[in-house]
């Protein structure tokens, strides 16, 4: 076994490196060899582990699945899985499925970590290795592997979630958790994993099957066994996850009651804050579960000021600020100020905490300052409320003003303010800070989320107040005045560019104004020529002048004519060209295709096809 041992390592390193040397050790039979090794020695981990690497080198994800099929590994990469979804066969030794249960949990791992979606093979995995759960369900190493690899396997993928609970695997994860609270102490990890895997199933998607999937850990009594669990007191992560699960499953009202009986245990106060945190804004669609916010919300307000004292029984404030917060959000939603005491209340200490937190703990000022947004935005009176009487204006700019080194900070608070007050509260704020690279950058943004029409999400501010025509030229001095300021910022002058590219159609017909603010995108291009960034916000501008300028009226039409010698003059065609050739195979399809539409416009639509079909040679090379 020792020779067979070095023999394995060392071929796995050599196979790993070079695809050679992979393709020579497959045409000798090495697969074959090594699989041998593999169930001749199955109580060598060393070899175990390596083998089982070595078979993924060798043949991918099809090797590991005809593993644990019981058929080893295939002799040939190009080779179909033997037995891929087929029994798992009763001669595979434990330690063997295993290790291979793991070398699949770390392939997706990897791949949940790089973001990526899992590959379709897993689904094959998948079915053995919930086969082998049901086969091998009295080894814990094997459980513990399956366990762990079922849940990173759905944790993201909602095919593969469908799938499990088509599969009987629910069935067997209820088994695996009630294993686990049986063993105690013993099994916090399995018991983590377990709880994780029945979030994931409980929480991603509405399916027919994920409901079904929930309904049977429902009434099969997962939720008093997840309570179980969180109720030891041993404080680990697994009573934790236990209660974030038991929220899914069973509701606000059971981590409410479970946090009532446990008031000084850490992890059950922990995971219950995450629980309220991620359960409230399904609540804010439930009548049932709206009636019990405001209950709810008193109880979180009590226990953020235990919290915020000198002596806390359990000490979580951001995970306790979160909660307060989602809780308001979905309040808020169904009542207006003076309606839900608690309410109000909650909105109080919020504003009022704004004059310290931020210096304490930015984190909770971060979530604080963009729940006041967030309920600016949803509701019009609440909105009013804090504008005109509560003094959040003052707050904002305070932070502002006084904070520094904190620019996301910076942006909540700015992006808080537009929403009560629109784009003339963050001119006044950019004139009076014109030398702060924090206050500009913010700033910046902050006009970009209010005009740009193009944008989604969660963070516009079209409804907000925007500026007249007679307000324009002022903020576009403004504007060029703070990228002047700051010329070696490349995302500074990216977003200048993109604020400049926003303004100009609501500018009154000046072509010295406008050539004026076009000078300072010319500035930043040239400033910044390795800058997909600039480059793209400068494209953007130019293609606005040339075609998109206040619509077809004589007198616009005059001003593009004046603007197009001049844009010509400067080296726009030129600039877009370059670009081109510089970010041809960049994934920024906006700065490509804004390149090409002032090359068009500029140079004619010929001239334009010849710089893409020289921009691509050195691909084609």
């Amino acid at each position: 076994p020792d020779l067979a041992a070095d023999a394995v390592w060392t071929l796995n390193k050599l196979t790993r490196q070079c695809d050679v040397t992979r393709q020579w050790v497959l045409e000798s039979g090495g697969a074959a060899a090594v699989r041998e090794a593999l169930f001749l020695y199955p109580e060598r981990n060393d070899l175990v582990l390596c083998s089982v690497w070595m078979t993924h080198t060798l043949s991918g994800l099809q090797g590991l699945a005809a593993i644990l099929a019981g058929g080893g590994a295939p002799h040939g990469a190009g080779d179909s899985a033997a037995g891929l979804g087929a029994p798992c066969a009763p001669q595979l030794p434990e330690a063997v499925a295993a290790a291979t249960v793991w070398v699949v949990y770390e392939l997706a791992q990897e791949e949940n970590r790089r973001g990526k979606d899992l590959p379709p093979e897993m689904s094959g995995l998948l079915r053995l290795i919930v086969q082998i759960l049901q086969s091998c369900s009295q080894s814990e190493d094997v459980l513990k592997a399956c366990c762990f690899t079922i849940e990173a396997l759905v944790r993201e993928e909602p095919r593969l979630r469908a799938q499990l609970a088509e599969s009987g695997g629910v069935q067997l994860l209820l088994l695996s958790l009630r294993r686990a609270a049986e063993l105690g102490n013993g099994a916090e990890e399995l018991a983590r994993v377990c709880a994780g895997a029945v979030t994931s199933l409980a929480n991603l998607g509405n399916g027919g099957v994920v409901k079904k999937a929930r309904a049977f850990f429902q009434d099969s009594g997962a939720p008093e066994v997840l309570q179980r669990i969180a109720l030891r007191g041993l404080g680990t992560p697994a009573e934790e996850r236990a209660m974030v699960a038991l929220g899914q499953l069973a509701g606000l009202q059971m981590v409410m009651q479970t946090m009532a009986k446990a008031p000084t245990l850490k992890a059950v106060i922990r995971g219950g804050l995450e629980a309220i945190a991620a359960l409230t804004g399904e609540a804010s669609a439930d009548r049932d579960e709206v009636r019990l916010l405001p209950g709810l919300l008193r109880d979180l307000l009590a226990l953020k000021a235990k919290m915020d004292g000198p002596t806390p029984a359990v000490k979580c404030r951001r995970k306790c600020a979160a909660a307060v917060c989602a809780v308001v959000l979905a309040l808020v939603v169904h009542a207006g100020p003076g309606e839900v005491p608690d309410l109000d209340l909650a909105m109080r200490q919020i504003l009022e905490s704004l004059r310290t937190e931020p210096w304490s703990d930015a984190d909770i000022a971060e979530n604080f300052v963009e729940t006041l947004g967030r309920a600016a935005l949803v509701s019009a009176s609440w909105r009013d409320a804090l504008r005109d009487q509560g003094g959040a204006l003052d707050r904002a700019a305070e932070i502002i003003r006084e904070l520094h080194g904190q620019r996301k900070l910076m942006k909540y608070s700015f992006w808080f303010a537009a929403a009560l007050a629109g784009l003339p509260f963050v001119v006044r704020e950019l004139q009076m800070n014109l030398k702060s690279k924090e206050v500009v950058d913010a700033a910046f943004c902050t006009v970009i989320d209010i005009l740009d029409d193009d944008l989604e999400g969660d963070w516009v501010l079209a409804h907000t107040e925007h500026c007249s025509e007679a307000d324009v030229p002022r903020i576009l001095a403004l504007i060029c005045q703070a990228m002047q300021n700051f010329p070696q910022d490349g995302f500074l002058q990216s977003r200048g560019c993109h604020c400049i590219g926003l303004l100009l159609p609501l500018a009154p017909a000046s072509p010295e104004l406008l050539q004026t603010a076009v000078a300072s995108v010319f500035t930043a291009v040239r400033q910044h020529t390795r800058s997909s960034d600039v480059a793209r916000d400068a494209c953007y501008v130019f293609r606005i002048v040339l075609l998109e300028l206040g619509g077809s009226g004589a007198e616009q039409v005059k001003v593009r004519e004046t603007l197009a010698p001049f844009m010509r003059q400067e080296g726009a065609q030129a600039i877009a060209a370059q670009a081109l050739i510089d970010f041809a195979h960049t994934q920024e399809p906006e700065l490509l295709e804004g390149a090409v539409v002032v090359m068009a416009a500029l140079g004619g639509l010929g001239f334009a096809i010849s710089q893409l079909w020289d921009a691509q040679q050195p691909a084609a090379a």
